[in-house]
């Protein structure tokens, strides 16, 4: 698995790309990691959203992930 910092990493440059919802941001890293991902990429991914969302670097709106404002 990645460290979590790459995770983050690759959520907000899914996230550059515009708004996103759960499900599409899972299916965009699992492509970005080769397709194979061991344990739970979608619970990994929850907790680096919440994580991220706690941080002020990612808002959440119904569900759909979007970059805050700078």
């Amino acid at each position: 698995m990645r460290f979590p910092s790459q995770i983050d990493s690759l959520i907000l440059e899914q996230l550059r790309g515009g708004d996103k919802g759960l499900l599409r941001l899972v299916v965009a890293l699992r492509k970005k990691l080769g397709g194979f991902q061991k344990g739970n990429l979608s619970e990994i991914v929850k907790a680096a959203l919440h994580k991220l969302v706690m941080s002020k670097a990612v808002l959440e709106m119904d569900g759909i992930y979007s970059l805050a404002a700078k």
